[in-house]
């Protein structure tokens, strides 16, 4: 009896690993599949040509600075455009990186911090704390990003934004505390706010970053507010395509 009892469960166990590694190779497929679909390709009409992944990517002048981690900063016309791990770099040395550029203490050395626990970074820097994407659910995280960082997009009277930082400095960076969650999302965001689909966008970030566990439809959320907020505003997004534009893609007529 005890022996039937023992086949029993052995053969239920059987089952249930059979389906369990069944879910694995479905979840697995699906993922690559996803990444597949939001791979991106080259730059259609309706975008400028640095959107598409590889002229992007083929656009990186990293400097070499030892007290930046994860630090990638990429020339789109006159723009330089940076993203690394704010939080856990050297205050001083992402300072220097600007001052590199000849930013200046005006705007915040127009570098946004998205994180928390860095003190001096969240004194120095355009503070704007956002959850991790990590834990978060498409709809909720394109809220919470888009609302925190809403004044950044739209800029005014006195506050730093990053069409503006683009306009007068030239010089957009940003970051989180290891730049693998919000920072990457965030970087995505501008790319999207210039005039890039958001699946190039998506692509381009995941490429120079990685995904780190974000569900691509949760960062794809992200980013895709964004570029909502820029088809609602073309002045705005004239002001920074103006300057990505200069000496990029002359062919390509501002909105």
């Amino acid at each position: 009896m005890d022996s039937v009892r023992l086949n029993g469960y052995e053969i239920i166990m059987s089952h249930i690993l059979c389906v369990f590694r069944l879910l694995v190779i479905v979840f697995t497929w699906v993922g690559v599949s996803s990444l597949n679909v939001l791979a991106g390709g080259p730059a259609t009409a309706d975008e400028p040509a640095f959107c598409d992944p590889e002229k992007f990517l083929s656009l990186e002048e990293t400097p070499v600075v030892a007290g930046i981690d994860r630090l990638r900063v990429f020339r789109i016309g006159r723009l330089r455009l940076a993203g690394m791990a704010v939080g856990a770099s050297e205050a001083s040395d992402v300072i220097g990186l600007a001052e590199t550029y000849s930013v200046t203490a005006d705007d915040h050395y127009c570098t946004w911090y998205v994180n928390k626990g860095n003190k001096e970074a969240e004194a120095e820097f355009n503070f704007h704390y956002v959850s991790n994407p990590l834990y978060s659910t498409p709809g909720r995280a394109a809220k919470e990003f888009m609302g925190t960082l809403g004044s950044s997009f739209k800029g005014g009277p006195g506050i730093p934004s990053f069409w503006s930082c683009a306009v007068n400095s030239g010089y957009i960076a940003m970051g989180c505390n290891a730049q693998m969650h919000r920072g990457p999302s965030v970087f995505g965001m501008i790319l999207a706010f210039s005039g890039c689909s958001s699946e190039h966008a998506l692509s381009i970030v995941n490429r120079i970053w990685g995904l780190n566990g974000v569900l691509p439809e949760v960062r794809l959320a992200i980013i895709q507010a964004a570029r909502d907020f820029g088809d609602s505003r073309p002045d705005l997004r004239a002001k920074l395509l103006g300057v990505m534009l200069s000496e990029v893609d002359a062919s390509f007529v501002l909105p």
